[in-house]
């Protein structure tokens, strides 16, 4: 028999420290005929390791190691160990629990195994999109297959995608009930189920494929009801969470609010006193019998009754603040969630409410957060806007605490941009853009240090900033100019590239690889884009080198235009028309397909997969979100 051990102290078998490998307790096999099993057995055993131990069983011998590599287990979970933290926690986000993704995984022309075990689907969905990368480029045209679409009535519906792409609710708030749309093994779209409420759904705050929660009363009393999806696809409510065996007295508090992590295995829950003198976060999670339980409380104090929610990319740690407070709340090794920071602003500064400016970094161990304030001067009667960005950071035993802060006042005008953070995907860098300023801190020996501090012509336009998986490169512009930045080896940001953009068209972007920005030029006055699209183009920005972008004209005029996860693909709507352009060998960007539509396209986005594109088409009756599969030529023909 051939049972898997942890070890105190590291074996000979054990992967070196910091090597794709490495796992917290060090592995060891024992069996002394191990290395003489047939190789159809292999892969068997692979299927109750996980992927750590995979790697250190194919340190056992070459033989052994050989018949992993003929299956294909060691190369694929090396690839996937080999990418870089933030990397892999995304991937894991994206594949764990997503069950459409899977079963594609399992039955896509790749040919997987489909007996892989799910501990290993992410490493096997790293395969999966290096090929499909590979196929876009080398394919001469790409199809579009229908996947099914949802009318949403304008007056008496709101629609809510989660996050996965794979579950759609309809609420419709006029009668109670909730529609649940899932996307099935096929790619269409069916309702597989109805749910009413007595109160209300908070829609807003949840985005599992297959959990929500609802807001109601039975009997007189307020509860949460947890309303689950099953094998079969069928919801039902299994779980009810009354307040009164929670809170006393419960007739006191009203659910004012309710917030799903990512993981769907925490949930915070905000409460609020009828007397509006203060309220509760009850913290619940899921124990190892899949029931939900509290795991943690505490008050808040504020004049003002509702707060947010900010969860790091782990789900260990969350930020709740309101209009002078931040409170950091971190879950410990007993499963239980306790209080570990607290932060106040300056009395007259209130805190930002758009959560996409508040945020972790993708390492977990800080946070940003900025506020502002118009004040009047009553002696000279003048206006001041004072601007504050805090960051924070979490030390050794898990407290969090202020370690930096930026003020800067000035006189408010009217096209005044909001001041806007973003930290790089290592962790390592956090760019702050406040009126005309734009501010780079670094990471240096544990401080967050002044790198740059550039000075560019805003003209008072609104400021964004984009990061790439490259921590070395961003791009930060407005609606008339953006800029890429690079890191060279001597630690100095330097500008690459400068282009300018029309005014009050959709924001220029760029790859998640760093290396294609998009963008409209041409004249912008008096643009009428109905009727003078002969005046701006489309412009593909490519990196061949660290310092050279070629320009690439598409002739395409586009209302919208989006990025493939991957960067392989940009989707643009033109008019009525979904077009797909698509990299070839050359690294050129062409047209490799195009769909129709009788109506105007408003909105579109891939899925998280990068398989798929989501249409949002207004009618007059109705909004459309319709589902489009992306399929390389050579996949259907094999086929």
């Amino acid at each position: 028999m051939i049972t898997p051990s942890l070890q105190s102290s590291r074996s000979a078998l054990s992967p070196e420290p910091g090597t794709p490998g490495e796992s917290e307790g060090s592995v060891r096999f024992h069996g002394r005929n191990i290395s003489h099993l047939p190789a159809e057995v292999v892969p068997c055993i692979t299927r109750y390791l996980s992927m750590s131990e995979v790697l250190v069983l194919g340190q056992v011998c070459r033989d052994l190691r050989s018949n992993l590599q003929v299956c294909g287990v060691i190369t694929d979970i090396w690839n996937y160990l080999s990418l870089p933290k933030n990397k892999k926690r995304s991937v894991h986000r994206l594949v764990t629990g997503n069950r459409p993704l899977i079963d594609h995984l399992r039955n896509n022309p790749v040919r997987y195994c489909k007996s892989f075990p799910i501990q290993h689907s992410p490493a096997i969905y790293i395969k999966y999109a290096s090929h499909f990368r590979e196929q876009m480029i080398r394919a001469s045209s790409v199809t579009l297959v229908s996947s099914g679409s949802i009318d949403v009535l304008k007056d008496f519906y709101s629609c809510k995608l989660n996050n996965q792409h794979n579950c759609l609710i309809q609420d419709n708030y006029d009668s109670k009930q909730l529609y649940i749309w899932t996307n099935q093994k096929n790619g269409s779209w069916q309702k597989e189920g109805k749910i009413g409420y007595k109160k209300n759904f908070f829609e807003y705050s949840q985005h599992g494929a297959d959990i929500l929660f609802v807001d109601g009363r039975e009997d007189g009393k307020n509860l949460l009801s947890i309303v689950k999806r099953n094998e079969l696809g069928m919801w039902n409510v299994t779980q009810k969470l009354y307040l009164n065996d929670i809170i006393p007295p419960p007739e006191m508090y009203r659910i004012v609010q309710i917030h799903l992590a990512e993981n769907q295995r925490v949930m915070f829950c905000e409460v609020a006193r009828f007397d509006f003198k203060n309220g509760e976060v009850l913290i619940f999670a899921v124990d190892a019998g899949g029931r939900w339980l509290k795991k943690g409380m505490f008050q808040l104090y504020d004049d003002e009754i509702t707060f947010q929610f900010r969860f790091s990319q782990d789900c260990c740690h969350a930020a709740v603040f309101s209009r002078t407070i931040i409170f950091f709340v971190s879950r410990q090794d007993d499963e239980s969630w306790m209080k570990t920071g607290e932060i106040k602003s300056e009395p007259h500064i209130l805190l930002t409410r758009h959560k996409s400016n508040l945020e972790f970094s993708a390492d977990d161990h800080h946070f940003v957060a900025w506020g502002e304030k118009i004040r009047v001067r009553f002696r000279n009667r003048t206006l001041r806007r004072d601007i504050q960005v805090i960051v924070a950071s979490r030390d050794d035993h898990g407290h969090w605490s202020e370690v930096k802060r930026i003020n800067r006042t000035c006189i408010p005008t009217s096209q005044q941009p909001s001041p806007y953070t973003r930290f790089s995907l290592d962790g390592n860098h956090l760019f702050v853009c406040i009126n005309n300023e734009l501010i780079i801190l670094s990471q240096r020996e544990g401080q967050w240090v002044l790198s740059s501090n550039l000075l560019e012509p805003w003209d008072g336009s609104r400021c964004k900033i984009w990061t790439t998986m490259d921590p070395s490169l961003f791009m930060v512009g407005s609606d008339e100019i953006a800029w890429i930045y690079g890191i060279g080896v001597s630690g100095v940001w330097n500008k690459q590239h400068e282009f300018s953009c029309l005014p009050h068209m959709f924001f220029p972007k760029i790859s998640s690889d760093g290396d294609t920005a998009v963008c409209l030029q041409g004249e912008a006055w008096q643009i009428d884009m109905r009727s003078r699209t002969d005046r701006w183009q489309l412009v593909l920005w490519c990196r061949r080198h660290p310092d050279q972008w070629i320009k690439q004209e598409i002739d395409i005029p586009a209302t919208w235009a989006e990025f493939s996860p991957d960067g392989s693909l940009v989707a643009l709507a033109s008019g009525c028309d979904l077009i797909l352009l698509g990299l070839n060998e050359e690294r050129q960007w062409q047209e490799k397909g195009r769909q129709q539509f009788d109506h105007r396209i408003e909105r579109l986005c891939f899925s998280p997969c990068g398989r798929s594109v989501r249409v949002n088409i207004q009618k007059e009756e109705c909004d459309v979100v319709a589902f489009w599969q992306v399929v390389p030529q050579e996949w259907q023909d094999d086929n």
